[in-house]
């Protein structure tokens, strides 16, 4: 986040138009959980994009404008908001992210067990 921050080419005219626009945006309204969405996961407010998705897409070499360019109905706020509040909390999110990496490997052992057997 740091390098994409410190990036020439990013563009803070987007951020600081948007604050111009509304200069009393509450950013804690842009994360939300709850829990009969994505599965109580943390996520952009108005979608069903969870930070850890952000924060994989980021992991795996994609830039905020490139996410955007694939989901064209997030903003460059609530994907910075994202990654702000990812490493705010990173502890604890990596192991709700290992957790659920777990369950989705423990379930897929379990389908292939039970309906693909030889």
């Amino acid at each position: 986040m740091l390098k994409l921050l410190a990036d020439e080419n990013f563009d803070n005219t987007i951020v600081s138009g948007l604050l111009r626009r509304n200069p009393n945006i509450d950013i804690s309204t842009l994360i939300v959980s709850t829990p009969d969405t994505c599965g109580g996961c943390p996520r952009i407010a108005d979608t069903r994009i969870t930070v850890q998705y952000i924060v994989n897409e980021i992991k795996s070499g994609m830039t905020p404008e490139e996410i955007i360019e694939d989901k064209p109905y997030l903003t460059i706020a609530g994907i910075y908001t994202a990654l702000a509040y990812y490493y705010a909390n990173k502890e604890s999110l990596n192991i709700e992210f290992t957790q659920y990496q777990e369950e989705c490997q423990r379930l897929e052992a379990e389908y292939k067990t039970n309906y693909f057997r030889s």
